[in-house]
């Protein structure tokens, strides 16, 4: 037979009981509370030791939570801003001649070189080079007539 220890359910659960809730359980249920409450305990201790305390495999920007920032608003208004710059120039880049507009998507985009882009189209590196420079050139025209400000590198 088991000993019976009279605990108060508003000390575990003090979201749920608002007021003072006592009951006899038995003791291995309140060993495991203890074990509970002492393990939390550190864990907290931990978190405080090393000012937070956090997996890698987390969300991203917790960083920004643990220091009580708030910046889902701006990064929001960033986003968009940026997704609005970008789809202004795929639009743009639309508009250039065919031959450059590829060319410039397959590299940049696609991410290929210019050797597979000039096997591809049967002409030479330099054309594909030279093609490419010329579509940027362009482009950077209608940007620049448009006040978006590009940085030349």
């Amino acid at each position: 037979m088991s000993n019976k220890i009279k605990i108060n359910l508003k000390q575990y659960y003090p979201e749920l009981y608002n007021n003072d809730y006592f009951i006899e359980v038995d003791q291995e249920i309140v060993n495991v509370f203890i074990e509970f409450q002492r393990a939390e305990w550190n864990y907290n201790q931990k978190i405080k030791y090393h000012k937070s305390y956090y997996s890698l495999n987390s969300q991203p920007y917790l960083e920004n939570e643990s220091l009580n920032m708030n910046l889902s608003a701006d990064k929001m208004i960033n986003d968009l801003s940026h997704k609005e710059m970008m789809d202004y120039i795929f639009c743009c880049i639309r508009k250039l001649p065919k031959k450059e507009s590829s060319r410039i998507i397959r590299y940049y985009l696609e991410g290929k070189n210019l050797i597979q882009i000039a096997r591809e189209d049967h002409v030479s590196i330099t054309a594909v080079h030279l093609s490419i420079q010329l579509g940027l050139k362009k482009l950077k025209e209608v940007l620049n007539k448009d006040d978006y400000s590009l940085i030349d590198e």
